[in-house]
């Protein structure tokens, strides 16, 4: 199975459309964001399993997402703006503990400037594309 794949296609048109609204961003920010987010997670996560402790924080942020991490963060993700604002910061909080909050910062600024977006936003939504990519 395709990791990617299954998490990227996860970001469905109405599922961006309600983290837009969430948010207050355009629709295709959202999904540019994540497009290009979930990748560049993924691949953190692997070179962060490489290093010593890597592979027990990751263990740990598991094991914060509790059983079926996909399904919860789903159901997070169809509720009301506020939940979709505790889910995405939940989720950028994890990728502070994993990477460091310099790195997510860092990361965030880069990315929301390539999807248009403030890093203030681009924070939470990469937090969002975190939890879906540590729970596929």
């Amino acid at each position: 199975m395709d990791i990617m794949k299954m998490v990227t296609g996860a970001v469905t048109p109405m599922l961006a459309s309600k983290v837009a609204g969430a948010f207050g961003v355009p629709d295709g920010a959202v999904r540019k964001l994540m497009s290009v987010g979930v990748p560049v997670i993924l691949s953190s996560l692997l070179k962060r399993s490489s290093t010593a402790g890597g592979m027990d924080a990751i263990g740990a942020a598991l094991g914060g997402m509790g059983r079926d991490p996909l399904d919860r963060f789903g159901n997070a993700l169809s509720g009301d703006a506020a939940q979709v604002s505790a889910a995405a910061q939940g989720g950028s909080d994890m990728l502070s503990s994993l990477f460091g909050v310099g790195a997510a910062g860092g990361l965030a600024k880069t990315l929301g400037a390539y999807a248009g977006v403030d890093e203030k936003v681009a924070g939470p939504l990469l937090g969002l594309a975190g939890a879906s990519a540590l729970g596929g």
